[in-house]
């Protein structure tokens, strides 16, 4: 990681984090599709982008075909294999997005369960500190993602 205090040049690495119930299929579409916006735009030494899944049924297992499908069409590649979300996970990224309202309120009670500190809901606004803990979940249904957000 680079030291934005050493590198004025460089911002600090940001870290995003997709979830759904099983990671097979709308959290890791959404990670191909961030992944692919960060590559083209060259940010991929600043910004890591992986998904995870509250659920453990699935663990192992690629994207849904359907999924895939729908990424392939689009010029988009799933990689990876689902694997459940790690309590550590909240300390660890600078954003966890949960892919709709349930999601989150799972979210939410992992997170009051391995005692990390809250950063933000989906109804506040924030920027999170990197390496503290302080991790914004939103919902999907709370955020406008577009191309131009990322460039």
């Amino acid at each position: 990681m680079t030291n934005s205090a050493n590198d004025p040049g460089e911002s600090a690495p940001i870290s995003i984090l997709f979830v759904c119930l099983g990671n097979i299929c709308r959290s890791p579409l959404a990670e191909g599709i961030a992944r692919h916006m960060v590559r083209e735009r060259g940010l991929s030494k600043r910004i890591t982008v992986e998904s995870a899944g509250t659920g453990a049924w699935h663990v192992g297992e690629p994207p849904d075909p359907r999924s895939t499908e729908v990424a392939r069409r689009n010029g988009v590649e799933l990689e990876g294999r689902a694997r459940q979300l790690r309590g550590e996970d909240l300390f660890d990224f600078d954003f966890v997005v949960a892919m709709d309202g349930a999601n989150l309120s799972g979210l939410q009670a992992i997170q009051d369960r391995n005692g990390a500190p809250r950063g933000s809901s989906s109804s506040e606004t924030g920027t999170p500190i990197p390496g503290t803990g302080r991790c914004p979940i939103r919902t999907m249904a709370a955020m406008t993602v577009s191309r131009s957000s990322f460039g």
